[in-house]
């Protein structure tokens, strides 16, 4: 497998990350609340949508 940052990824919003998961993906939006460990955050999407990011790491 390709590294993750040069497969073309699909853009999705809110509506559709679930189906998503463990996949890498382009989210357009605006980062709400990172969480103090950095491993959470909060996106809103451009219909004012909010999801909440578990990374494996922080950032």
């Amino acid at each position: 497998m390709g590294d993750v940052h040069e497969l073309p990824r699909p853009r999705v919003a809110t509506g559709h990350l679930a189906e998503r998961i463990g996949q890498p993906v382009c989210f357009v939006g605006r980062v709400e609340k990172i969480h103090p460990t950095g491993k959470f955050f909060v996106l809103s999407d451009g219909e004012g949508k909010h999801t909440t990011v578990e990374l494996s790491e922080p950032v």
